[in-house]
């Protein structure tokens, strides 16, 4: 527990008021060339919330889209979450805390160790003991925060997965069960869910599926296949978008609901090892990119939606149809605006080459990238994954660390098989050479190919 200097009274005082997202730099810059080190340190982000009073099997828990770096968590001066993976969701359940609802002080100790204001990625810092993953240099609350209160059986994700028929796509949910019986075991139980297809801009109602009794134990994921004949198809110069909100239902009672915004669309590589083209449901496109390094003004890298629609509609207005997150995760704000203006992505999660000086930094880095194809696996313009840009180094002098950074791939892959993934974006050499920086994973393809993909950054 560390508590402010001070004590906790000091969050009572009127200090400085902030918007979230927000970073330290934002509020108390005042030097014309500021430089990372002048933000390193400490800072406390905190207001009063004031929770419902009707919790009886209620489950209430605080969502954090990103807090850059460490995040400890705090409800009324009592700890209830922490996080050092940063720059990624992870959430704090207050329920046992809120159990009476009213109001309360939710307060988060940021911590900003290091980080840099340049694009690198692969030269880390040092933080006690501990050798951390590369970052842009800001502290502070980098992405929106919301709060959920549920009954204790809920949804707790949607997938849309895109397949390779552009008209059809699976729902996947994954639904918890967190109630107990007499003997503090989960109480099991069967649910009707029901999956509702709309158009995001109208509201029309295009398709409806439902299952009934299926049985949710503690962690119950279910899959939903959706044809929509006739459907309007996602595309950089038509982003048509749906949404698709999941019922869990007992009998006539609405246990809870979720929604997700999606589009139909495939994305597949034709005739590798012949006549290799991408297809953008069914018609050849060559993907026309740029990198973007994840600055932007005010806050330093969490971008207010009109920011991000500006870099879309740069980008389009140059003749591009994609860019990259070069060298940092991507921040859900730019997806939005690509979904819904029409314009691809390429993610990686950034400083992968960091990986593997020790088991710590590798952990990190792999809960980080499983976070993110969590978040944004469903959004149509995100078509391909990368772990590592510009991967230095040959297998003939890094054997296991090689094997450690395909091991890491394949498992990423699973959390999504439906893109292109690959180990690294440049440096391979001759198309026909099986090598490393060629290792990549096919859509809904389990086999990892060393050849087929060859991205030597022109």
């Amino acid at each position: 527990i560390n508590p402010p200097t001070g004590g906790w009274d000091v969050l009572n005082a009127s200090q400085m008021a902030v918007n979230v997202p927000g970073s330290v730099a934002e509020y108390t810059n005042h030097n014309p060339q500021p430089r990372p080190e002048h933000f390193l340190g400490v800072s406390w982000w905190y207001r009063a919330i004031d929770v419902p009073t009707n919790l009886q099997n209620k489950r209430v828990v605080v969502n954090f889209e990103s807090v850059r770096f460490r995040a400890e968590v705090y409800l009324d001066g009592k700890l209830v979450a922490y996080d050092v993976v940063g720059d990624s969701p992870f959430s704090a359940d207050i329920t046992d805390l809120v159990k009476n609802g009213g109001k309360h002080q939710l307060a988060v100790r940021v911590t900003n160790p290091g980080g840099q204001y340049h694009w690198q990625d692969y030269t880390g810092f040092q933080w006690g003991k501990y050798e951390m993953p590369a970052g842009r240099g800001f502290g502070g609350i980098t992405g929106l925060v919301d709060m959920d209160i549920t009954d204790k059986v809920y949804i707790d994700d949607i997938y849309m997965q895109n397949t390779a028929a552009s008209d059809s796509v699976n729902a996947i949910v994954t639904i918890y069960n967190k109630v107990k019986d007499k003997k503090n075991q989960t109480k099991l139980g069967k649910y009707d869910l029901t999956f509702t297809v709309k158009e995001k801009n109208t509201g029309k109602v295009v398709l409806s599926q439902q299952a009934k009794k299926v049985f949710v134990g503690d962690s119950t994921v279910y899959q939903m296949p959706l044809k929509l004949n006739g459907a309007n198809l996602w595309s950089v110069d038509s982003p048509s978008l749906y949404t698709c909100e999941v019922q869990v239902s007992k009998g006539k009672n609405l246990i809870d609901n979720d929604q997700r915004t999606f589009g139909f669309r495939s994305f597949v590589l034709n005739g590798i090892g012949t006549d290799a083209m991408p297809r953008l449901n069914g018609r050849r496109m060559q993907l026309r990119t740029a990198i973007s390094w994840g600055f932007f003004p005010v806050t330093g890298i969490s971008p207010e939606p009109e920011m991000a629609e500006k870099q879309i509609k740069t980008a389009k207005a140059m003749g591009l149809n994609m860019l990259n997150f070069h060298r940092c995760i991507g921040k859900p704000t730019v997806l939005n605006a690509a979904d819904s203006l029409g314009l691809l992505y390429f993610e990686e999660p950034g400083a992968w080459q960091l990986g593997y000086k020790s088991p710590f930094t590798r952990e990190i880095l792999n809960e980080k990238l499983r976070r993110m194809i969590k978040r944004d696996r469903s959004h149509p313009s995100l078509i391909i994954y990368c772990l590592i840009n510009e991967m230095g180094g040959v297998t003939t002098r890094n054997k296991a660390i090689m094997d450690q950074r395909k091991a890491d791939l394949a498992v990423a892959h699973t959390y999504d098989p439906s893109r292109t993934m690959v180990l690294t974006s440049g440096w391979a050499s001759t198309e026909a050479a099986e090598e490393d920086s060629k290792a990549h994973f096919r859509p809904f393809d389990d086999k990892m190919y060393m050849k087929g993909w060859w991205d030597n950054h022109r």
